[in-house]
């Protein structure tokens, strides 16, 4: 998670399939949205 703290890979941020998720592939990072709600 260390990694999204920079802008420029922050940036690099994609939609995931179906809209559901937000990833980051060559980081091997996704979040589903579900999860990010929770966290709200």
């Amino acid at each position: 998670m260390q990694a999204l703290k920079n802008p420029a890979v922050f940036a690099q941020v994609q939609i995931g399939n179906k809209g559901r998720s937000i990833v980051w592939q060559k980081l091997d990072i996704d979040f589903c949205a579900d999860s990010l709600r929770l966290k709200l």
